[in-house]
Formats: structure tokens, sequence, C-alpha cells
């Protein structure tokens, strides 16, 4: 499935507004240029409540998706501009609110929301997120919901999506590295180990610069929010000897 070169146009777009992300953030900034100058832009449908160490990403009580299309895309998300190598990590320190009664779009057919953090360049995409969703089985919808680390990898043939470990105690946080040519992403919970890098089974040929930043997905129409901290953009850190 090859992707649209429009996707390249737009990054290219995105990558040029949001180029003062990186910037030095200037004395008189108030609180929340300085704040949006950190997470970057804000883009897609719904509310944003930027703080410096804090962002809630909010929907408006209808489902809200990533797309292939940049212009498609309707997740409330942010973008900022990073060049070279890097470590980005983020906290979900609240993931959306779930109801398992809720009206859900007829085109996915289930309950599900995702909160996590992305890169994006070129004709591909690494998305690493907290995943979470009720099955329906015999028409009853399941009472608890499962939950785990989802890893998209989207590139100009298609996508790879990865499941990985349930979720366990404690609050998630996600980081996804590039050193390279190789971009790979983690995970850890309650600030314990991180996992083993995860990285994807094709190249992804990201450009030297890529936009990077937040994002929320719900396929219900609930009024859901998402809560962010920790964000932080860095060089990776050295492999231990």
């Amino acid at each position: 499935m090859k992707l649209p070169c429009a996707i390249r146009v737009v990054t290219l777009l995105l990558l040029a507004s949001a180029g003062a992300g990186a910037a030095p953030v200037p004395k008189d900034a108030t609180d929340k240029e300085a704040a949006a100058r950190h997470w970057g832009r804000p883009y897609g449908t719904g509310a944003f409540d930027f703080g410096r160490d804090r962002l809630t990403l909010r929907s408006k009580g209808e489902p809200v998706y990533n797309s292939k299309l940049p212009e498609q895309r309707t997740m409330p998300h942010t973008l900022r501009s990073v060049t070279g190598d890097f470590e980005l990590t983020v906290r979900v320190l609240e993931a959306p609110a779930l109801d398992p009664k809720a009206k859900i779009d007829r085109a996915p057919g289930s309950h599900f929301a995702t909160a996590g953090l992305f890169v994006i360049g070129g004709d591909y995409r690494l998305q690493v997120d907290y995943w979470q969703s009720y099955s329906t089985r015999n028409g009853v919808v399941d009472k608890d919901p499962a939950r785990r680390v989802w890893i998209d990898a989207m590139f100009t043939t298609g996508s790879i999506v990865s499941l990985l470990a349930p979720v366990e105690d404690g609050t998630p946080e996600l980081r996804i590295t590039r050193t390279g040519k190789t971009v790979s992403a983690a995970y850890r919970f309650g600030g314990g180990k991180w996992s083993a890098p995860h990285t994807p089974r094709v190249a992804l040929e990201f450009p030297e610069t890529v936009a990077v930043g937040v994002s929320m997905t719900h396929s219900t129409y609930q009024s859901l929010h998402a809560t962010f901290d920790r964000f932080t953009v860095e060089q990776p850190s050295a492999p231990p000897k």
C-alpha cells in the first residue's frame, strides 16, 4: 500500500511551521508560548491545555483518528521539528478513560483509545502508544479492557503493527530513539527499567529533519482527554559498556 506523495509535501509544511519549536524561548515569552515551543504546535480536532511541565489533549465528543493522509488526521496532536539523532521521551500521566457502553464509530467497530508519541518524516512514521481496547464477543462487550504498548511503523508500501507486552502496574513512559539510520521504540512502567529497544523489521528512511510530537486517538463518541508530562527531546544516551 503506497503512501501518497502528499504526505511528504504536508510534512514539509508542518516542519517549516513547527521549526520554531527548537528555538530559544524569548525572555518575555508567556508561559503558554514557552510551553508551545517545548511541546510543539497543536494540530487536529480538539482542545490543548499547555503547561510547561504538562500537556492535556481533549477531544470534543466524537471519534478522532490518525491517518496516512495528513489532511485526514483528526486526532489532537502536536508537532515540532528535530534534526539529527535524538531520544524522545514522554510519560502518559492520564490515559483516555474509555466507556465500554459508549457509542462507537462503525468503521473500526470496536472501543479503543491510544495516547502516545510519534516521529514522522518523508514517507515514514513510527508511533508508540499506550493502547486500550474493549473486545466484543457474541454481541457482549468485555467487562475489562485489554491494555498494551502498541508500536506502529508506517512506510512506503504499508505498515507493521506490533502489540507488545501487556501494561504493568505504574504510569507508562514511552521513548523513541534515532541513532544514525536506526530508529527504535521502548517503554517502561512506574519508573522501572526500560524495555529492550524495538526496531521495526523494515528500514524507516527518515530524512535528516523530522517532526515529533504526542497524540491521542479514540473510536468512541465521548469527550476524552489524555495528559502527558516529562516530555524531553535530547541526544541519545550512550549505550552501556
